[in-house]
């Protein structure tokens, strides 16, 4: 981010929303609170401000910035030059949901992951996962909360929205995504979408076929 910030104000990005590396989210948004960080953004573009969250994640960010002064055509032609496979987007999660929880969970939660992830068709309540691990309602909603890092409804949310990105990315009808995570209708489906992406589902699927 270019110029100044001061710590507890935001300086003239007061406002802004910007991006950073995931492991110095917590102390960017304390020291700046007037700052929105996008905790899961590779890079954010707010007017004239760019900013990413980290040093691989500038080849996107590069690419992006030469596609909104040139055209994706031009941008698309460098990526081939640099064979580069694939540009991702900005609102892209620096990390899927699957390996941050596989990276954080102990007994009894070491099943539960994998087991979540082929059951995102299914109802995923806290009774229904507190079964699978043996143990009560209240007993896994705190422990699950403490070791993974969120809510459980959250988690859940996040996975389905991670699986919903990659059956876009494939091209499928959001009629079939919807009915393969489970997240109600279209209509839930868009919202949650941009509640926690800031994409609509057609535009992620516009994006990724650009790229």
């Amino acid at each position: 981010m270019h110029g100044r910030l001061r710590a507890g104000g935001g300086g003239s990005a007061g406002g802004k929303r910007v991006a950073t590396h995931w492991a110095s989210c917590e102390r960017l948004a304390t020291n700046f609170p007037a700052l929105k960080v996008g905790r899961e953004s590779l890079y954010v573009v707010d007017g004239k401000v760019w900013t990413l969250a980290g040093v691989t994640t500038g080849i996107d960010m590069a690419l992006a910035l030469v596609e909104a002064d040139h055209g994706s055509m031009i941008a698309n032609l460098i990526a081939r030059h640099f064979v580069l496979y694939a540009r991702g987007p900005g609102y892209q999660s620096q990390f899927s949901p699957v390996l941050q929880a596989q990276s954080a969970v102990e007994e009894p939660f070491t099943d539960l992951v994998g087991w979540v992830q082929d059951s995102l068709a299914l109802p995923l309540d806290v009774p229904t996962m507190a079964a699978q691990t043996g143990l009560s309602e209240r007993g896994f909603y705190r422990k699950f909360t403490q070791v993974v890092g969120m809510t459980p409804a959250r988690f859940v949310e996040s996975m389905r929205l991670d699986a919903a990105r990659t059956l876009l990315a494939q091209g499928l009808p959001l009629k079939i995504i919807e009915g393969k995570v489970d997240l109600g209708s279209t209509t839930r489906l868009g919202q949650a979408f941009e509640r926690r992406l800031g994409v609509a589902p057609s535009l992620f699927r516009a994006m990724h076929r650009a790229a």
